[in-house]
């Protein structure tokens, strides 16, 4: 089996006419920092008298792509803002480190970022990507896989 763990290549592509200028493949981040989790969707149950659910339904969950990026004599940050905001909408992608294992893309997202600083790390950047719903499809897709592995079905 090939799994998509290690080193990921992370590509950032700002989405036109929002706002949003920059981006590109990032360099490699801080290690163990890059990270996609999910926020399950709200619950939504239908109670009858006993209190037993007739029904139960959940709405669509949210996505957040996290990774830290260094500072580094000569190193420009891919994104940039004013004081952690950063105007537009982005499309993210990543790749896997092994060749043909299953990366992913949040297909429309905002981002932020913190800048941090210790005397173990020296400076970096947490850019954070928030998935927002596009006008089709899914909000993350992963690559090289069926769908209905992850829970689509197009």
């Amino acid at each position: 089996m090939i799994i998509s763990w290690g080193k990921p290549t992370i590509k950032v592509t700002a989405i036109a006419n929002t706002g949003a200028t920059g981006g590109g493949t990032f360099p490699t981040p801080v290690e163990d920092s890059s990270e996609l989790t999910t926020e399950k969707g709200d619950k939504m149950e239908a109670k009858i008298e006993g209190g037993e659910n007739e029904a139960v339904k959940y709405k669509a969950g949210k996505y957040s792509f996290v990774c830290k990026i260094r500072f580094g004599k000569g190193r420009k940050m891919p994104i940039a803002g004013t004081d952690g905001v950063v105007p537009g909408e982005w499309t993210l992608k990543l790749e896997a480190e092994e060749e043909g294992a299953p990366g992913f893309t949040m297909n429309r997202c905002a981002c932020s970022y913190e800048d941090n600083w210790t005397s173990a790390d020296g400076g970096i950047r947490t850019y954070t990507f928030d998935s927002i719903k596009p006008e089709t499809g899914n909000q993350l897709d992963w690559d090289g896989e069926d769908d209905t592995a992850h829970g689509g079905g197009s």
